[in-house]
């Protein structure tokens, strides 16, 4: 968003942006260079609350003040500037997906507000005294292909021709993206109900495009094995050795946070299975990932025919213009393949029932994870 703010590009000369301005005690002006449809949304979003600095802390407008006691705990106290202010304080901590039933049954955790369903061993379910708050669809899963220049996958025919391999696999085996409750198979980047989705046969049949480049690619990776770098809870080493796709010694199971590193500096690897959040209702959501100036965008999957077609969506304002430009999107993500779409996973909670109850049952995407829950 920000390199549309009238005068972003010229701060480093001018010192100034002049598309921000305060009008009085209670107004501050934004002005775009170009029409932007999802400036309103993403301005009132959690990401751009309004937040200030008082006595060396940070209040903000959200449900709660943060403060790190440890480097994976954090305490979190009710806000009570936020409107119907949470009730108590909560001790956030991270844990292992591995260890949730363990430390939930033990007693230890009261809430697991993160989780979804592809990520918890086994796959969660309501079960004594255990509940489970399904909610929307959170995430993209995806597999990453390094596009750039000298790397295996940087022929669009072999991008092709993995898709289809992936998409033929899946068929016949959608349960390996988890519980079907929490999970999806799902090729196409939007969802059922958003603008820009296209008809099932016209994707099978772009998929299918694939077919004929199969023995190239099966040849070329012979030669030339790609590098695949995932996470112990993402491995799909063994299905490429299935689908006849070699792969590189090389290939190894890293750390999440290493992984985040691999896919943003997009040097040490050709394939990376991974996620993504589903940023919004409005198709432009995608822009986060494949944009020009994405906040997630990463040099391995950056194209530019896309890129270029979501800029232009950007400045759309007409609902009515949506579906027939996104889906255009759609087809050209799916003939381009920057990375090869998946399905989507539901966000999720599980709590313990007989020390929690849940003041309200929406589990949004980005919000509402925590300050839903009260303590019995």
């Amino acid at each position: 968003m920000k390199s549309l703010v009238e005068g972003f590009s010229d701060f480093e000369r001018a010192g100034t942006i002049s598309g921000l301005r305060v009008i009085d005690d209670a107004t501050f002006e934004v002005r775009f260079s170009t029409p932007f449809r999802m400036a309103l949304e993403q301005l009132s979003g959690n990401r751009f609350s309004a937040f200030r600095e008082v006595g060396g802390k940070f209040v903000g407008t959200g449900a709660y003040v943060i403060e790190e006691l440890a480097p994976e705990l954090l305490r979190l106290r009710p806000n009570e500037y936020f409107p119907n202010a949470p009730k108590a304080d909560i001790l956030l901590s991270s844990v292992s997906a591995t260890k949730v039933f363990t430390e939930l049954e033990a007693g230890r955790l009261d809430v697991v507000a993160y989780a979804m369903g592809n990520g918890i061993p086994g796959g969660p379910t309501n079960k004594g005294k255990l509940s489970v708050i399904v909610g929307q669809d959170a995430l993209h899963r995806a597999l990453y292909t390094n596009n750039r220049k000298g790397r295996l996958f940087e022929k669009r025919e072999y991008r092709l021709a993995f898709q289809y391999l992936v998409h033929e696999y899946l068929k016949s085996h959608p349960e390996f993206l988890g519980n079907p409750s929490y999970t999806a198979v799902d090729a196409q980047i939007y969802l059922p109900f958003q603008a820009g989705r296209l008809d099932e046969a016209d994707v099978n049949s772009i998929i299918e495009t694939g077919k004929k480049f199969v023995p190239d690619l099966l040849a070329a990776a012979k030669k030339n094995p790609p590098i695949s770098i995932e996470t112990s809870e993402y491995s799909m080493r063994a299905v490429f050795k299935s689908l006849g796709l070699e792969i590189s010694p090389e290939s190894r199971t890293a750390e999440r946070s290493e992984i985040f590193e691999i896919i943003y500096k997009g040097e040490a690897a050709d394939i990376i299975p991974g996620s993504f959040g589903v940023a919004s209702g409005d198709p432009d959501g995608i822009y986060h990932k494949l944009g020009r100036s994405g906040a997630i965008a990463s040099p391995m999957t950056y194209n530019e025919p896309v890129a270029k077609m979501l800029e232009e969506g950007r400045q759309l304002v007409r609902k009515d213009q949506l579906d027939a430009f996104y889906q255009k999107v759609s087809r050209r993500v799916l003939e381009e393949v920057p990375l090869v779409h998946v399905g989507f996973n539901k966000a999720i909670s599980i709590y313990r029932n007989d020390k929690v109850k849940v003041a309200e049952r929406i589990l949004r995407r980005n919000e509402g994870h925590l300050n839903i829950f009260e303590a019995k």
